[in-house]
């Protein structure tokens, strides 16, 4: 989901989501894409029957009853554990859910157990009567689905007249005080409606517009025919972007979304760096909130039966059933080889995605496209249509930077380091790996920080770092870590061998700096240059210390030695660093 209102028109701010900590209890629902926490929003198929013959449709629904479906008792059970798991919001969707007789039952029960309660729905059953009920209820918003205007719509849903009865249903919501907006998935045979759907958001007063792509699941599926080309794609963003701008420059502004490709993330993200580089930065910032698609983390699907899905799209994997073990179990459950895999899958993809520079704000795009196109999970999304030059690793070079400070002791790294970042723009983190083992050190963390001062917010992590800056990865643009010299003394006295686990955390720590959209400065000692130690522990931290600090020299983008107090940079490309001099 791609805020195009929230990032090219400047409608949402990074302080915006900090403000709340990033915590999906606690964010209004325009900005829980940009959660921390990522506790999943769940779609809930409550029945697989509908009053329409929609040609896309994923349920292949029909009108007629189906035996199998959750009752009323079972979706109340369902919901509880939602609500106890910490899931912000359930979105009832079918079928057509208006169909079901208790579905203001559920949506009322949702509500009182504190979740925000959606509908997706076709609109053509939608009654002044059931709008009032769902507005007392308080229903958080009603997305109706729209293929187009008039005959295109009517063609899609496979009934004639289901566009005026669809816009009756809109406007009763909207008259009705129910925020309510329109779903169009964009395909061959409705694409050039996209202009038609924004006059529609003017005259008809609509807050609200959700662009989906088209996603095909299971193999062979014969919906990617009807997929747009890269070209097409490319051409519908920018007209999406230009009319929702339009909108905002008229003083009309309107909610606009891209839902289901999360090229569109990096696409925009290019727009802006070439129209206003400076929000193009704070957009970064919001995009690696996001962290692209969340199949299977951060979104979920129950069916009308009650098998879970990784989301409401990828119907052909089921990891278990709420009939047999509530949600929660099931969905954190990583025993379960594709759950796990799901949520950690960079370290899974293949081709282009794999070495793909905006992964991080990807997140990989939808496995179930990749799938249906090759028969193979973790191959590429065929719908990504960023070109290879665009996915190159010296793109992302331009806002990515890595630098290591190295020196003798009290030779100035510190102090060059800080002076270093302080010359940049934005929020600040300083990652201390010391720990106050004794009075002095004590003494001496606390005066550090005093005199890093307000400008500066502080981590302590002595042993785990890539666990302790992954989360913080979105919320700063500049990171210092002070130490490796103190890290890999505290790794020695944990694992004295240097075993297999020591390697795992050091190797943790360097696939966090690839995800990290920011500049990181990194602190470390050079050891080496003195006599041989007379024992063999201290003989090893100098071997381990030395091949760190190789390792992390190779990784760096420039590299700075002090000698008393004066940096000389043996290492160096073009950066968004400024030059370096004292005190400037």
């Amino acid at each position: 989901m791609i805020g195009i209102s929230k990032l090219y028109c400047g409608a949402v701010e990074a302080a915006d989501v900090l403000r709340y900590g990033r915590e999906s209890g606690k964010l209004p629902s325009h900005l829980l894409q940009f959660s921390a926490d990522k506790k999943p929003v769940v779609v809930w198929n409550m029945t697989r029957r509908c009053n329409l013959k929609c040609i896309h449709c994923y349920s292949n629904s029909q009108n007629i009853y189906y035996a199998d479906e959750l009752t009323t008792g079972e979706g109340k059970r369902l919901i509880a554990d939602l609500a106890a798991f910490g899931c912000p919001v359930v979105l009832f969707s079918g079928g057509e859910p208006l169909i079901r007789e208790d579905l203001h039952e559920l949506v009322q029960f949702a509500v009182d157990q504190g979740m925000r309660a959606v509908i997706s729905t076709n609109g053509t059953l939608i009654t002044k009567e059931k709008a009032e009920v769902f507005r007392k209820i308080g229903l958080s918003y009603v997305g109706v689905s729209l293929d187009g205007v008039k005959e295109i719509h009517d063609r899609f849903r496979g009934v004639k007249g289901a566009f005026e009865t669809t816009m009756k249903g809109i406007r009763i919501c909207r008259d009705a005080g129910i925020k309510v907006g329109v779903r169009f998935t964009m395909t061959k045979g409705n694409f050039s409606d996209i202009p038609a759907i924004f006059d529609l958001l003017e005259e008809e007063d609509i807050p609200r517009a959700c662009f989906y792509h088209l996603v095909y699941a299971g193999r062979g599926s014969k919906l990617i025919e009807e997929d747009l080309s890269h070209e097409e794609k490319r051409i519908v963003l920018d007209l999406i972007m230009d009319r929702t701008r339009d909108l905002f420059t008229k003083g009309t502004p309107r909610e606009v979304l891209t839902v289901d490709n999360h090229a569109d993330g990096p696409y925009l993200y290019l727009r802006l760096l070439r129209e206003d580089p400076q929000r193009a930065a704070e957009v970064m910032e919001l995009l690696l909130m996001n962290g692209g698609n969340s199949s299977g983390h951060g979104i979920g699907c129950v069916s009308w039966d009650g098998e879970v899905h990784a989301d409401q799209f990828w119907r052909g994997l089921s990891f278990g059933n709420v009939r047999q073990r509530p949600f929660s179990e099931i969905w954190m459950d990583t025993s379960n080889e594709l759950m796990a895999r799901l949520k950690d899958k960079k370290h899974h993809l293949k081709g282009r995605c794999a070495t793909c520079c905006w992964l991080a704000i990807c997140g990989g795009n939808f496995r179930a496209r990749a799938e249906a196109a090759t028969g193979d999970i973790w191959a590429p999304d065929p719908a990504c249509y960023l070109t290879d030059e665009e996915i190159d690793r010296k793109v992302e070079r331009d806002y990515r930077t890595v630098v290591l400070v190295t020196g003798g002791t009290r030779s100035g790294k510190s102090s060059f380091a800080l002076e270093l970042a302080e010359k940049l723009e934005g929020k600040r983190l300083f990652l201390a790996t010391a720990e106050a083992l004794d009075e002095e050190m004590g003494q001496r963390i606390h005066r550090h920080r005093k005199q890093r001062g307000n400008r500066w917010d502080t981590l302590e992590e002595p042993i785990y770092l890539g666990k302790a800056l992954r989360p913080a990865l979105g919320l700063y643009k500049t990171i210092v870590v002070d130490c490796l010299t103190l890290w890999m003394s505290n790794l020695l006295g944990k694992y004295p061998d240097q075993d297999e686990n020591a390697a795992e955390i050091i190797d943790d720590f360097f696939s966090c700096l690839s995800e990290f959209d920011g500049t990181l400065i990194v602190i470390s000692n050079e050891v080496g240059m003195g006599i041989v130690p007379d024992n063999k522990l201290a003989r090893i931290y100098r071997d381990q210390l030395g091949l760190l600090n190789q390792r992390m020299a190779e990784r760096a983008d420039k590299v700075y030695v002090l000698f008393s107090g004066i940096p000389v940079e043996v290492k160096g490309r073009k950066s968004p660093l400024p030059p370096f001099t004292k005190g400037g």
